[in-house]
């Protein structure tokens, strides 16, 4: 992604410590169904995620996961939820060390659903998955396996964060 398109797309976030963010990609960073366009993040009884794609489908390869900040003391994210995006996938939530790598799964009350004729997938948490936090940021990956290597798409850049989503 070309820098100054990047930080373009920055401009576009919600304002900070609202109840509700939603942030807007770029669109064109994959070439198969998992390009990520809009992120929309509610913070209130449940935590829900939103991530709108282009051109999304039943019988596509691509994954995605969904990172949550929840202590911004603490580098690096402190839970994911990684689903697939196709058909009869599965998804869960695990904690995540400090280089972002999946760690143990976490039990709690979360759900994940796909629906290709609006090409969104949606992540429902109830806020104990996370810790009950005062505020959350979500970075959003997705990524396809191809012949010639994996393709991935990160929210407005590598490892960029939302502005934080206060508990409303």
């Amino acid at each position: 992604m070309v820098a100054g398109v990047g930080a373009g797309a920055l401009a576009l976030c919600g304002p900070a410590m609202a109840q509700t963010v939603t942030v807007h990609d770029v669109a064109g960073d994959m070439s198969t169904g998992g390009d990520v366009r809009q992120v929309r993040i509610v913070h209130e009884g449940r935590v829900v995620v939103r991530v709108h794609h282009k051109d999304l489908r039943e019988d596509g390869a691509e994954g995605e996961q969904v990172f949550f900040d929840t202590n911004r003391s603490r580098p690096g994210p402190e839970y994911v939820i990684s689903a697939g995006l196709f058909d009869g996938t599965d998804y869960f939530l695990s904690t995540v060390t400090r280089s972002w790598k999946q760690d143990r799964r976490v039990t709690c009350s979360y759900r994940a659903h796909v629906d290709y004729d609006t090409e969104t997938s949606v992540y429902r948490l109830d806020r104990a998955c996370l810790g009950n936090p005062k505020q959350v940021r979500v970075a959003v990956r997705t990524a396809s396996s191809l012949p010639s290597g994996v393709e991935r798409d990160w929210l407005t850049g590598y490892r960029h964060w939302t502005d934080p989503v206060r508990h409303g």
